[in-house]
């Protein structure tokens, strides 16, 4: 069966949010470990926030996209 114009694109989108996502969740990564390296408490805090936040951000954006590749076909 030949994939409409339309599927073709969300697959496309999907891979692109899928690179995307693995980027954002590698960046929460390193703000993480970058709590080890902070002097104050405040620091810290705000980095395992920021941290937290983008991890489960990138996450979120990979889980979605293998879904939405998935139920493409």
């Amino acid at each position: 069966m030949m994939e409409t114009k339309e599927i073709k694109e969300k697959k496309k989108s999907a891979h692109m949010n899928i690179a995307l996502g693995t980027f954002v969740l590698f960046f929460g990564v390193v703000i993480l470990i970058a709590i080890f390296f902070t002097g104050t408490s405040q620091g810290k805090i705000t980095n395992a926030a920021a941290g937290l936040v983008l991890a489960a951000i990138g996450a979120q954006m990979i889980i979605k996209s293998k879904r939405t590749i998935k139920k493409l076909g």
